[in-house]
């Protein structure tokens, strides 16, 4: 087995087309075959079903695509660690939680790109929960991801600053002091679609205690959230300081559960094991920060 026609099965299987893998790798249809067929005979193996179209990975394939990411993760690891001063360069995979705004991405990326003009940063945004498992599938070089609960030792953990997320309601909603929170699952909820952190954070509180959660309105973007939550018709869950640089602020009030309690750490999350680009995510991390802050400042 060699490590081109690993390269080729991989540009297959991630692109689902032997045309468009031939186009990445700069050959022709008939050498990308020739390379998957050179594979499957090293492992003994079919990787692709081939009667179905576009071609489809067999339960082999699945796993070769898996470990073969590895392998290739280890080279690039390899070439960082012991060639010694060579530039970064390639693919650099990050995932983006919802929840980052563009504004404080833009200044951090392009300060990336100017520091290391060899990376070519692939972007995707999703759910935190959904980028973590995606870097334990080595799908992902990195994640900024919105974290609820602390995350195991096989992660390398960059943390920003963690902020708490609020219960807001309308102004005139009327509502105790500081009610259980069995008592607000059965008001309208306005909340994130499924995937969300701070959804699932409420839905298993309400789970202990045998309560239910009546979302009226799924809303991604905070702003139209507030602003359903100011017209009264739901509660909802969101990140203090963006309720107070909302513009709707001043008709919104804070609830204050006496028995749940929800903060959210922001952070840069890449798998522990790899340090090829710890020089790109403390660049940055730091840049993220610095940008966080000059925004709070004006917003202060």
């Amino acid at each position: 087995m060699n490590l081109a026609d690993l390269k080729a099965f991989l540009a297959v299987a991630e692109l689902g087309s032997v045309n468009r893998a031939a186009a990445k790798l700069n050959l022709t249809q008939p050498a990308v075959s020739r390379r998957l067929q050179g594979l499957e005979t090293a492992l003994g193996v079919t990787l692709l079903d081939r009667s179905s179209k576009p071609p489809k990975l067999t339960a082999e394939g699945r796993l070769a695509l898996e470990y073969g990411r590895k392998v290739f993760l280890d080279v690039d690891d390899l070439v960082a660690r012991v060639g010694g001063q060579g530039e970064m360069a390639g693919e650099f995979r990050l995932g983006v939680a919802p929840g980052f705004a563009e504004t404080v991405l833009g200044a951090p990326l392009d300060a990336l790109i100017r520091a290391f003009p060899g990376l070519v940063p692939r972007i995707t945004y999703d759910w935190s929960g959904r980028l973590v498992a995606a870097l334990q599938a080595d799908a992902l070089d990195a994640a900024l991801a919105l974290l609820t609960e602390p995350l195991s030792n096989e992660f390398q953990v960059r943390t920003l600053i963690t902020d708490s997320v609020v219960v807001a309601a309308a102004r005139q909603t009327p509502m105790p002091a500081s009610p259980a929170i069995l008592e607000l699952g059965p008001h309208p909820w306005v909340l994130n679609p499924a995937g969300c952190g701070f959804r699932a954070a409420l839905q298993r509180a309400l789970d202990r205690d045998g309560g239910h959660l009546n979302i009226c309105a799924e809303v991604q973007g905070y702003e139209l959230q507030l602003s359903l939550i100011a017209r009264g018709v739901g509660l909802g869950l969101i990140p203090l300081p963006r309720l107070k640089t909302s513009s709707r602020r001043r008709e919104l009030k804070i609830i204050s559960p006496r028995d749940f309690r929800l903060s959210v750490t922001p952070a840069m999350v890449s798998a522990a094991r790899r340090e090829r680009f710890s020089p790109a995510l403390d660049l940055l991390v730091d840049r993220i920060e610095k940008s966080g802050s000059r925004k709070h400042a004006k917003n202060v």
